[in-house]
């Protein structure tokens, strides 16, 4: 999540997976640290329970991951 945020021109309509947290019904965060480095998604399937680690695949489109699948991981 650090490297989408800090060079997003490299990242750009690339489908992409990543390891994080649900920090919101729209948003990911760093699973490893608070109120930090937190992504914005879309998705039109199922989101996982806030606060839970998932997997996920998608699209970065204009700094959003869109288009994701998310799996739930424990």
């Amino acid at each position: 999540l650090l490297n989408m945020q800090n060079f997003k021109e490299k990242f750009e309509g690339k489908t992409l997976s990543a390891y994080a947290r649900m920090l919101s019904i729209n948003k990911i965060q760093h699973p490893y640290y608070d109120s930090a480095w937190e992504q914005e998604i879309k998705t039109d399937g199922a989101v996982p329970a806030i606060g839970m680690p998932v997997i996920l695949e998608g699209t970065y489109v204009n700094g959003i991951i869109d288009n994701c699948t998310l799996i739930q991981t424990n």
